[in-house]
């Protein structure tokens, strides 16, 4: 699934929005407590409902200060300049599809 930090980042976010308790560790995306079945089944819940609006999905992210005068800024601000610059929500909806291409049939 890896396709870059952005796109990273973005299914991790969306996956964070499910409930899900993920990680970023490198390249590796760590999703604690999490049956194969059910990852492949989220995954596959993302991609056919899509992502939404890239904005939106920052606004579920906790830290987004990322700059010098972050603090300066309205919580929507701060979420248009989190989603600009950590996501990327159509490429994660293109390493979605590849990597559900070749999911396990059971999946």
């Amino acid at each position: 699934l890896w396709s870059g930090d952005r796109v990273l980042n973005t299914v991790s976010v969306a996956l964070g929005a499910l409930g899900r308790k993920v990680s970023i560790d490198g390249m590796v995306l760590r999703i604690e407590r999490s049956s194969v079945t059910d990852l492949w089944r989220d995954l596959g819940d993302l991609e056919a409902d899509g992502l939404g609006d890239p904005v939106q999905l920052a606004t579920s992210v906790a830290i987004k200060r990322g700059a010098k005068y972050d603090e300066y800024l309205t919580p929507e601000l701060l979420a248009e300049d989190y989603a600009s610059r950590a996501l990327d929500v159509p490429g994660a909806l293109a390493a979605l599809r590849a990597a559900l291409d070749g999911a396990p049939a059971e999946a």
